[in-house]
C-alpha cells in the first residue's frame, strides 16, 4: 500500500480543479458511518496472517 495517500488525493484535488472539475468554493462534509461488509476477521487469524477471503487489505489494522 502506497505511503502517500494524502498527497495523491491532494494533487488530485488540485489537478481536478485546475481543468474545472470541481470548484474549490464548494465543500460537503459527511460523516456518515460506514460498516464493514464480508467476513470477520479475528485477531488471532491477523497475527497468523490468515486472511478469511482473498482480496482483503493485510495491512490494515483497528
Amino acid at each position: 500500500m502506497s505511503t502517500d495517500v494524502k498527497e495523491r488525493i491532494s494533487t488530485l484535488g488540485y489537478l481536478f480543479v485546475i481543468y474545472g472539475l470541481a470548484d474549490p468554493s464548494i465543500t460537503a462534509i459527511d460523516n456518515t458511518l460506514l460498516k464493514a461488509k464480508g467476513h470477520v476477521w479475528h485477531k488471532s487469524s491477523m497475527k497468523k496472517g490468515i486472511a478469511p477471503c482473498p482480496g482483503i487489505d493485510t495491512d490494515a489494522r483497528w
